[in-house]
């Protein structure tokens, strides 16, 4: 199982899916998750019976999905109209979505408004269209599981993915260094890390049933 974030990772550890399964987080972003699969992905022979599961946060373009629920992403598209669907989603629990990636996070609604028109996505994030691409073309057993930790009408502050370093952990003193210019995003920040703490709940919820549908 791979994360693009620490704070989705140490999320399902301490919700007890470290027990029984690799955790890894692969750092933000396509690249990242490129590199993570050379480094530390799966070498044992495409074949391989085990599952790889994509696990973490997207933000919702539509209503379709509520925030801090979790969704079994039945499609990934592209941007250039390609579409993948995984080869493990199971009848676990989650609602079911169709899912897009971006290489920088989008922040405004009227961007997630033209993302959903261009794309006919339900959900967004920055990995999903970089993992089915290399899952595919290795012929693993694959999943991704996204929690909702923003809805379609939420604003992100500008520069959130500077935020975040190339490990995937959080970069506390450019945090502090822009809530300290604009304090008055600290009340939605702390929302949104409240929305998506809920979400990985249910994202390890969704997971442990489609683990334990895996090895019946």
């Amino acid at each position: 199982m791979v994360c693009p974030l620490q704070f989705e990772r140490k999320a399902l550890v301490r919700a007890g899916l470290g027990v029984g399964c690799e955790l890894h987080c692969c750092g933000p972003g396509a690249e990242a998750l490129t590199r993570w699969v050379d480094r530390d992905g799966p070498q044992e022979s495409v074949r391989s019976p085990r599952p790889v599961i994509l696990a973490g946060l997207a933000g919702a373009l539509g209503d379709t999905c509520a925030v801090r629920s979790a969704a079994v992403i039945s499609a990934v598209v592209g941007a250039d109209g390609r579409r993948w669907t995984p080869s493990l989603s199971g009848a676990a629990g989650g609602e079911r979505a169709v899912i897009t990636s971006v290489a920088h996070s989008v922040t405004s609604p009227r961007a997630r408004r033209d993302l959903a028109r261009a794309r006919h996505a339900d959900l967004v994030d920055l990995e999903s269209e970089a993992f089915a691409t290399v899952a595919t073309k290795a012929g693993w057993r694959w999943a991704i599981v996204r929690g909702i930790s923003d809805g379609p009408r939420t604003a992100l502050p500008t520069g959130l993915d500077r935020w975040i370093d190339p490990a995937g952990r959080t970069r506390t003193g450019r945090v502090f260094g822009g809530l300290a210019r604009r304090p008055w995003l600290i009340p939605s920040l702390l929302r949104l890390r409240g929305d998506g703490a809920a979400a990985m709940l249910a994202v390890a919820d969704v997971i442990r049933g489609m683990l334990e549908e895996s090895d019946q």
